[in-house]
C-alpha cells in the first residue's frame, strides 16, 4: 500500500494595515532572507529616495540662483560701477557728455556742445515739426498734371450746391458733375451761365417734388431761378455768384441778378474749393 504526502506553499510575508509581517509558519521550513531584508528596509529605502530627489531639486535651485546672481553682477559692473570703462556706465563722468550734432543741411540747423553746456540748455516748446510740402483737396482732382498754381481755379466743383425751399420743404441741389471752364467751346459768361443752368435744371428735374415747379434759365449772361426760394448755398456759390439777401434768404433774379463780370469770374472762384466753417458748434463744408 502506497501513501502520498500533500504539500502546500504558504507565503513568507503578508501585509496588514500597511505593515509587512512575517508568516510564522515559515520558521518550520527555513527563512527567505532576501525578501525579509527587502521588506524590513522598504520604508527606509523610500525615505532615502525622497531625500535624494529633494537634494537634486535643491541643487537645481542653487544653480539657477547662481546664474541670476552672475547676470545681476554683470549688469551692475556695466552700468553702476565707478571702475567700469563702459560707455553705458551711468556712474561714469563721461556718461552725460553731449555729442556733437551735425546737420546734413547746415543752413537749416547746427548744434555742438559738451557736458559742461548741458546744464544751460533748456527747451521751452516745440511749435512744429518739418514736413514735406504738399497740396490736398476734398474735391475731385484732375488726372492731368498741375504745371503751376495758376491753373487751379478753372474747374467749377460738382460739390457746389444751392439750398432751396418749396412749400415749406427744404431741398439741396448740387451741380452733379464738375464744369471744366477751360474745355468750354467759348469761355464767355453766357456759356458758363448756360452750362450752370443746364446742370442745375437736370438735378432739379431728378427730384419729383421740384420737377415742373422750379426752373433755372440763362438769358445772355444772366442766370435766373424761379419757383422756389434760395435759403442757402455752399461758400463757393456764395462767393462766386455774389448771392445777397437778408435772413439767410438769397435771390438770383431781380435787382440781385448776376452780372457778366461775376459770371466770368465764376471759373476762377469756384475751382474745386471746399471751405470749412462752424455753425452752432457743428463743422460744415
Amino acid at each position: 500500500m502506497s501513501t502520498s504526502t500533500a504539500s502546500s506553499s504558504i507565503p513568507s510575508f503578508y501585509s496588514m494595515d500597511g505593515v509587512t509581517r512575517l508568516n510564522g509558519t515559515e520558521f518550520a521550513s527555513g527563512l527567505d532572507t532576501q525578501n525579509l531584508i527587502k521588506a524590513l528596509t522598504s520604508k527606509t529605502s523610500e525615505e532615502i529616495d525622497m531625500t535624494k530627489q529633494l537634494e537634486q531639486k535643491t541643487e537645481w535651485k542653487r544653480d539657477m540662483f547662481r546664474e541670476i546672481e552672475d547676470m545681476l553682477q554683470k549688469f551692475s559692473d556695466n552700468y553702476f560701477s565707478y571702475s567700469s570703462t563702459s560707455e553705458n556706465n551711468i556712474l561714469s563722468g563721461t556718461f552725460f557728455d553731449s555729442d556733437n550734432l551735425t546737420s546734413s543741411n547746415s543752413s537749416a540747423v547746427t548744434a555742438t556742445g559738451s557736458s559742461k553746456d548741458a546744464s544751460n540748455v533748456m527747451i521751452n516748446s516745440i511749435f512744429n515739426l518739418a514736413t514735406k510740402a504738399s497740396i490736398s483737396t476734398k474735391d475731385k482732382v484732375s488726372n492731368e498734371a498741375i504745371e503751376s498754381l495758376s491753373e487751379v481755379g478753372k474747374v467749377i466743383s460738382s460739390s457746389s450746391y444751392l439750398d432751396l425751399k418749396l412749400d415749406n420743404k427744404s431741398y439741396r441741389i448740387t451741380l452733379g458733375s464738375d464744369i471744366d471752364v477751360s474745355k468750354l467751346s467759348v469761355d464767355t459768361p453766357s456759356n458758363i451761365a448756360a452750362q450752370l443752368a443746364t446742370q442745375l435744371q437736370n438735378q432739379i428735374n431728378s427730384n419729383s417734388d421740384l420737377k415742373n415747379k422750379v426752373t433755372v434759365s440763362a438769358l445772355n449772361d444772366t442766370l435766373k431761378l424761379s419757383g422756389a426760394t434760395i435759403t442757402g448755398a455752399s461758400q463757393n456759390f456764395i462767393d462766386g455768384l455774389g448771392l445777397t439777401g437778408s435772413d439767410a434768404s438769397y435771390s438770383l433774379s431781380g435787382s440781385s441778378a448776376i452780372d457778366s463780370q461775376r459770371l466770368y469770374d465764376l471759373g476762377n472762384k469756384l475751382a474745386g474749393v471746399t471751405l470749412t466753417f462752424k455753425l452752432d458748434g457743428l463743422q460744415k463744408n
